[in-house]
């Protein structure tokens, strides 16, 4: 249970993102990093969604 939340971590994406451009593979490079950033605008709306839902009950 776990090491299904590793796949919610964007870190690892970013880093073989970066390595990929970097040794000439673009195209996959770019792939993994656009992955990435879709993974850090998600959780950034849903951690906004729910601060909007939950913000009078965090007092």
């Amino acid at each position: 249970m776990a090491t299904s939340v590793l796949y919610l971590v964007p870190g690892v994406p970013l880093i073989n993102g970066v390595i990929d451009v970097v040794e000439g593979y673009v195209l996959t490079g770019f792939a993994r990093l656009t992955e990435a950033s879709l993974l850090i605008v998600s959780i950034a709306i849903g951690l906004s969604f729910t601060l909007l839902m939950v913000k009078n009950s965090l007092i």
